[in-house]
Protein backbone atom coordinates (compact mmCIF):
# COMPACT_ATOMS: atom_id res chain seq x y z
CA UNK A 1 0.00 0.00 0.00
CA UNK A 2 1.65 3.35 -0.69
CA UNK A 3 0.78 6.44 0.61
CA UNK A 4 -0.19 9.53 -1.04
CA UNK A 5 1.65 13.11 -1.09
CA UNK A 6 -0.77 14.75 0.42
CA UNK A 7 -1.50 12.04 3.28
CA UNK A 8 2.41 12.80 3.83
CA UNK A 9 2.35 16.38 3.87
CA UNK A 10 -0.50 16.01 6.50
CA UNK A 11 1.59 13.80 8.63
CA UNK A 12 4.06 16.12 8.46
CA UNK A 13 2.16 19.15 9.44
CA UNK A 14 0.51 17.00 12.44
CA UNK A 15 3.82 16.48 13.38
CA UNK A 16 5.38 19.79 13.43
CA UNK A 17 3.59 21.40 17.04
CA UNK A 18 5.10 18.60 19.49
CA UNK A 19 8.13 19.33 17.19
CA UNK A 20 8.28 22.95 18.11
CA UNK A 21 7.16 22.00 21.78
CA UNK A 22 10.49 20.09 22.21
CA UNK A 23 12.59 22.45 20.74
CA UNK A 24 11.55 25.51 22.89
CA UNK A 25 11.71 23.10 26.20
CA UNK A 26 15.28 22.16 25.00
CA UNK A 27 16.28 25.43 24.88
CA UNK A 28 14.69 26.54 27.85
CA UNK A 29 16.47 23.65 30.09
CA UNK A 30 19.65 24.14 28.18
CA UNK A 31 19.39 27.90 29.17
CA UNK A 32 18.41 27.37 32.52
CA UNK A 33 21.24 24.93 33.23
CA UNK A 34 23.71 27.33 32.33
CA UNK A 35 22.37 30.85 33.34
CA UNK A 36 20.12 30.11 36.81
CA UNK A 37 22.26 26.90 37.51
CA UNK A 38 25.42 27.75 36.26
CA UNK A 39 26.19 24.75 34.47
CA UNK A 40 28.65 24.56 31.92
CA UNK A 41 27.56 23.90 28.46
CA UNK A 42 29.34 20.93 28.00
CA UNK A 43 27.62 19.50 31.59
CA UNK A 44 24.22 20.61 31.07
CA UNK A 45 24.49 18.56 27.53
CA UNK A 46 25.80 15.50 29.43
CA UNK A 47 23.08 16.27 32.08
CA UNK A 48 20.39 15.53 29.28
CA UNK A 49 22.16 13.03 27.91
CA UNK A 50 21.68 11.46 31.01
CA UNK A 51 17.96 11.49 30.31
CA UNK A 52 18.15 10.03 27.41
CA UNK A 53 19.82 7.23 27.96
CA UNK A 54 17.49 6.52 31.04
CA UNK A 55 14.67 6.96 28.54
CA UNK A 56 16.87 4.73 26.36
CA UNK A 57 17.03 1.74 28.45
CA UNK A 58 13.77 1.98 30.72
CA UNK A 59 11.54 1.99 27.37
CA UNK A 60 11.57 -1.52 26.05
CA UNK A 61 11.68 -3.00 29.86
CA UNK A 62 8.68 -0.71 30.27
CA UNK A 63 7.20 -2.03 27.27
CA UNK A 64 7.84 -5.69 27.35
CA UNK A 65 6.10 -5.74 31.50
CA UNK A 66 2.91 -3.83 29.49
CA UNK A 67 2.82 -6.35 27.43
CA UNK A 68 2.71 -8.94 29.20
CA UNK A 69 0.63 -7.30 32.14
CA UNK A 70 -3.01 -9.08 32.55
CA UNK A 71 -5.78 -7.51 34.62
CA UNK A 72 -9.71 -8.31 34.16
CA UNK A 73 -9.98 -5.47 32.28
CA UNK A 74 -7.25 -5.97 29.58
CA UNK A 75 -3.58 -4.80 28.94
CA UNK A 76 -2.85 -1.67 29.77
CA UNK A 77 -5.75 -0.80 31.82
CA UNK A 78 -5.21 -0.53 35.89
Amino acid sequence: MSVNHLSRISYGIGGTPHAIKEADYTMFVLLFYTQVLGLGGTEAGFVLFLGLLWDAVSDPIMGAWSDRFKSRWGRRHP
